[in-house]
């Protein structure tokens, strides 16, 4: 199983929150090129109820033939999770993500994720097995618009990484 994580493209605030801009809608084409390319194929796309992840899922989905699941679940969470002691309510963010790593894991298909900054950090903390603040020490961040795979194995909690935070698909040739 693989799970594929892509950060939205360019971003422009709309006063109801955050819409992909037309250059963020060229770059969301040329990463559906880049999935073609290199036959990366998903079953599911995933995304958060947030205009620009949607819009990212949606053009995305009409490009490669492959269905959106929006999750109601999974809702943004600030950077200083990372760095704070944890909550009772950040907790339950982080059961959250975690019970929606399991689906996705006893689903055994290859997904797209398109999702929050934060959710992607937290995820990959969870399948490489380092505690959220060492996330901060290590810098895993995710730039924009990149992409990184992850592959697990028997259903394990065992990430073989392939590529992370790669932007070539934005390289002018």
């Amino acid at each position: 199983m693989k799970i594929y994580f892509a950060r939205y493209g360019e971003k422009e605030e709309n006063g109801d929150g955050f819409e992909l801009s037309e250059h963020g809608e060229r770059q969301v084409h040329i990463l559906a090129r880049r999935l073609k390319q290199e036959r990366i194929n998903v079953s599911k796309i995933y995304t958060a109820p947030y205009n620009h992840l949607e819009r990212t899922s949606e053009i995305l989905s009409k490009i490669l033939y492959v269905p959106v699941f929006r999750d109601d679940r999974i809702q943004e969470i600030g950077d200083s999770i990372f760095s704070r002691e944890l909550s009772e309510e950040d907790f339950l963010l982080l059961d959250t993500v975690k019970l929606f790593v399991n689906e996705l894991i006893r689903r055994n298909s290859d997904v797209l994720l398109v999702l929050p900054h934060c959710v992607i950090r937290i995820i990959m903390s969870y399948l490489i097995g380092l505690p959220l603040q060492t996330m901060n020490y290590f810098n895993f961040d995710f730039g924009g618009f990149s992409m990184s795979e992850c592959s697990l194995s028997g259903g394990h909690l065992v990430c073989n990484m392939r590529f992370f935070n790669d932007t070539t698909h934005l390289r002018v040739p």
